[in-house]
């Protein structure tokens, strides 16, 4: 059962993308390359039917890091733009012409982590591994965070960026879908089940991102409710490999 002062969310934006193929930079004063990504979504305006694999036109190019049953959906909070304002508002003017070979905005404004569902009044310190949220009519349940990602910061031509969503946790966390329906924007995000209360996104984040984390930390994770089998199993693997854990 969700806790008597369980965070609400409200969805407001949606998003979904296809497969294409791209030319740009990877960083400013490089030469454009050609790339494939689905990371440049179109707003959803009205409702869109939420299924096992995610939202009805979504796609993901590489299911060695994005897609699949435990990454169906990929949430962020919408209170993190206002943070991120003042560096894109830096670096983005300093990459205008990569950005311009991409056919999509390059305003750094909801959509530009390549989210599905943007919600706000909830972030990675307010969601926890293993919930079960109620968003419209459909159940996201919380598998992991996103991690620091290359096709992110390739997207906008700034490699630095991978090392500020580490720094600050600001990743969005993956979903899968225990219960398909519509979403729209408006709807309400509702915690239906709380497994860990103790392993908040952020923390997890943080855990997987560190170099060397306690090994009992790590334990501690792998054993908590709520973690899938290919969490777990990375998990052990941390344990297992020397200088890892400490």
């Amino acid at each position: 059962m969700p806790p008597a002062a369980a965070p609400q969310g409200t969805v407001t934006h949606l998003f979904a993308g296809a497969v294409r193929a791209l030319r740009s930079p990877r960083a400013p004063g490089r030469p454009p390359t050609a790339w494939k990504s689905a990371i440049l979504k179109t707003t959803i305006d009205g409702p869109v039917h939420v299924g096992p694999l995610g939202l009805a036109g979504d796609a993901q190019h590489d299911r060695r890091w994005h897609g699949g049953p435990t990454k169906a959906v990929l949430c962020y909070a919408a209170s993190h733009y206002a943070a991120w304002a003042p560096l894109a508002a830096a670096h983005l003017p300093t990459v205008a012409d990569a950005l311009a070979m991409l056919p999509a905005d390059a305003t750094f404004a909801p959509g530009a982590f390549g989210e599905n569902v943007l919600l706000a009044g909830l972030d990675e310190a307010t969601v926890c591994i293993g919930d079960a949220w109620r968003v419209g009519g459909c159940v996201l349940r919380v598998t992991e965070p996103r991690g620091p990602c290359g096709t992110l910061a390739r997207r906008w031509a700034w490699p630095a960026l991978a090392t500020h969503v580490r720094r600050t946790a600001r990743a969005g966390w993956y979903c899968a879908v225990d219960a398909p329906g519509p979403v729209a924007p408006g709807d309400a995000a509702t915690l239906v089940e709380r497994l860990a209360p103790a392993w908040t996104i952020a923390r997890v984040f943080m855990l997987l991102e560190s170099r060397v984390a306690p090994a009992a930390e790590v334990r501690a994770l792998a054993e908590a409710d709520g973690v899938h089998d290919a969490l777990r199993a990375r998990l052990e693997r941390r344990l297992a490999t020397p200088g890892r854990t400490r």
